[in-house]
């Protein structure tokens, strides 16, 4: 078993890609599944992730825009469920960073790579390539929100993820 201390890099897919409501504006509300593996420490499916999409614009995670996590436009139950698991991104950005020595900050987007990982993953498994929102708390304590290109310059190519089915094989099952 791999020490948490030293933990293998974090790997995302998603499935199961529906929409699931509109905005008054423009905006749709889509849910996926997101299955976050970790080789040899865990491997987790959550179901129903909310993503927001402006089609053709932009792709977030519904409450990323907010320190919090919760999205205060949807039902408060849904709202939690998906706070939780922006909570779980971000325990994980954690401990990336604890892997390296505290030392993420060399390496670009280090602040919001795994809710970049994940919302990749979501891009991808509906074959889109437009931009994509992060939230995250900068070095100075302030929520930041901004805006990211997919693509080999971001670290995000979408084309390199694995299937949902594919991702995780190597466990016999994975918590849902």
């Amino acid at each position: 078993m791999t020490s948490a201390k030293f933990a293998p890099p974090i790997a995302f897919a998603a499935a199961h890609c529906q929409r699931v409501g509109k905005t008054p504006g423009k905006a749709e509300y889509w849910s996926a599944d997101i299955k976050a593996v970790r080789h040899n420490l865990f491997c987790k499916v959550f179901t129903d992730i909310l993503f927001v999409e402006m089609p053709g614009e932009l792709v977030f995670l519904a409450g990323i825009d907010a320190p919090d996590g919760l999205d205060r436009r949807i039902n408060p139950e849904l709202a939690q469920k998906q706070a939780e698991f922006i909570q779980f991104l971000r325990a994980e950005n954690e401990r990336d960073d604890a892997t390296l020595c505290g030392m993420g900050a060399a390496f670009q987007g280090f602040e919001y790579a795994t809710v970049g990982k994940a919302t990749a993953a979501y891009l991808a498994a509906r074959s889109l390539t437009h931009p994509f929102g992060v939230g995250f708390m900068d070095d100075q304590g302030q929520y930041q929100l901004l805006q990211v290109e997919p693509g080999e310059a971001s670290g995000f190519d979408g084309i390199r993820y694995l299937s949902f089915d594919e991702l995780g094989e190597a466990f016999a099952d994975c918590d849902a």
